[in-house]
């Protein structure tokens, strides 16, 4: 017995594919399913991805506003040295505007404590954005004092 190559090939190429033909395209429908099976996959988890980094840039920036309007609230209040409580409303460009419009909100209460011979000014400042219980609100509580003087207008 001789071994011919040409011999070994034909057998090896009859008992690769079946008789009908059919097989390689089998091969080839099942192959192309499971790469846009692979695909749809990685396309579904890129979406997500960015769909949650947008999500999570928006809450970056509406903390950062939050904290940008309850310091500047915080300071105005120091700087007023009276009791009393007040809500504003900001736009999504942090401009004041009406409740309607508004994008945010900023809660300021002052209170004075006797202390000394003046007065402890106790400030808190909440700024969130609305609708309310999203997240990115931001807290802020400092304490003035107001000497005699202050408190009186004289100086």
């Amino acid at each position: 017995m001789s071994l011919d190559a040409g011999n070994i090939l034909a057998r090896s190429a009859a008992h690769a594919r079946p008789a009908n033909g059919i097989g390689s395209g089998r091969a080839f429908a099942i192959e192309a399913m499971l790469l846009l099976a692979f695909l749809g996959l990685a396309l579904a988890l890129t979406v997500q991805l960015f769909a949650t980094s947008s999500k999570i840039g928006q809450a970056a920036h509406d903390s950062t506003t939050a904290q940008l309007l309850a310091t500047r609230a915080a300071e105005t209040a120091a700087a007023k040295g009276a009791e009393g409580s007040e809500v504003a409303y900001f736009d999504k460009d942090a401009q004041p505007c009406g409740q309607d419009g508004a994008a945010y909100a900023v809660e300021t209460s002052c209170t004075a404590q006797p202390s000394g011979t003046g007065q402890m000014l106790e400030i808190r400042v909440f700024a969130h954005p609305l609708p309310a219980g999203e997240e990115g609100s931001f807290t802020v509580e400092t304490k003035r004092y107001l000497g005699s003087e202050e408190r009186t207008g004289s100086r």
